[in-house]
């Protein structure tokens, strides 16, 4: 078994650090994953990934994944909570629990996860899953980045459907969706039932058998996750630019460095709408720079011209702690690079693209792949 193994602490914080990068500013609360990695390495259970040739014939994969906004709790939801009695958690990892609720419901052995998309707690947090209930991850996932809409993953491109799925909320309500008219219902329902959750709900579904995943996720991405976290360790130890080395090393592109000076944002629909404004400094002085966001990074500005949109990775990089950063952790005042990594060529398919060029955000432009926006 062509199994990679995550052999101690260190390896665990890159793994998480590379995550957040590919995370693009969602995907989840770093502190999060990494405390679900612990726990397992704790309790002595194997943490690592495998390619599909590992998995046994006749056994199937399938997708934990929580959903629900990032943005943060304002003090009327609060007190919803405490009315609706919300007060402690009975399912502190409800991925588990979800995960063997599918199980128990469609009677299949699932015998490996894939995460929905990266990012510091949805990526490690399928990995952590997988190693509780002795089952395998997969070393790739259904975007190559975090994504706000489950109608922007590889499985919906490929006629894959979500259901069955299940739900279980940290609080232990538990649904099914049995079944959805299309990938957009599924996606309501899946909102809705999230929001009345006030947070994140474990969902799972897009069973899909062991024999055919490999034409249907995106490969290989945990290891690159590794490997950014690395270079990450790797400029810290010595006292080199994070987000430079990165470029240098992984082919990013440096897109903008500046301070943030404004930052609206709403909850609208169950997902956390912003722009973080940045004043441009060094290089970038007397300039304006603009990341606009749905959960995660999707159009980049510079003044009012837009420079890179989604698909495309646009991706925060906090230059005092050097690391990745995600929105809702993102302040006035704080100095950060923007650097930008194309995509994975799955996303660019018509079919894809259709879910996540600038134009499904709001935007009446064309898509234009970074690498080409880059050489003008």
């Amino acid at each position: 078994m062509s199994k990679k193994i995550l052999q101690n602490h260190e390896d665990l914080v890159d793994f998480v650090q590379g995550c957040l990068l590919y995370g693009v500013g969602g995907g989840g609360n770093p502190k999060e994953g990494l405390k679900a990695l612990e726990a397992q390495m704790a309790d002595g259970n194997a943490l690592g990934w495998v390619q599909p040739e590992d998995l046994p014939a006749g056994s199937w994969v399938a997708c934990a994944f929580l959903m629900g906004s990032t943005a943060p709790l304002t003090p009327d939801k609060l007190q919803q909570m405490k009315e609706l009695g919300l007060n402690e958690w009975t399912y502190p990892n409800n991925l588990v629990e979800t995960t063997k609720f599918l199980e128990e419901y469609t009677g299949k052995h699932i015998s490996a996860l894939v995460p929905l998309e990266m990012g510091g707690s949805n990526t490690p947090l399928p990995v952590a899953v997988a190693a509780a209930l002795g089952k395998m991850a997969l070393d790739g996932d259904f975007a190559g980045r975090a994504v706000p809409e489950i109608t922007q993953v590889t499985p919906v491109g490929c006629g894959i459907s979500f259901t069955p799925a299940t739900s279980v909320d940290k609080w232990g309500n538990k649904s099914i969706i049995v079944d959805t008219i299309n990938i957009d219902m599924a996606e309501r329902l899946g909102k809705l039932i999230s929001d009345a959750s006030f947070g994140s709900t474990g969902l799972c579904g897009f069973l899909i058998p062991a024999e055919d995943i490999k034409n249907i996720y995106v490969p290989n991405t945990m290891t690159e996750a590794l490997k950014a976290g690395q270079v990450i360790r790797k400029a810290k130890a010595e006292r080199r630019d994070v987000a430079e080395l990165l470029c240098r090393e992984l082919g990013f592109y440096h897109l903008f460095r500046g301070k943030v000076i404004e930052k609206p944002w709403e909850d609208r629909d169950g997902y956390y709408w912003g722009t973080h404004v940045l004043e441009g400094t060094g290089p970038f002085a007397g300039e304006t720079g603009k990341v606009v966001f749905k959960n995660e990074n999707q159009l980049f500005y510079v003044g009012d011209q837009l420079r890179v949109s989604s698909p495309d990775l646009i991706i925060n990089i906090d230059n005092n702690l050097g690391e990745g950063r995600r929105n809702d952790d993102i302040k006035l005042g704080d100095d950060l690079t923007i650097l930008g990594c194309p995509c994975k060529a799955a996303l660019r398919t018509p079919i894809m693209l259709s879910t996540l060029e600038p134009k499904h955000f709001g935007v009446d432009a064309p898509y234009v792949p970074i690498e080409d926006a880059m050489k003008k």
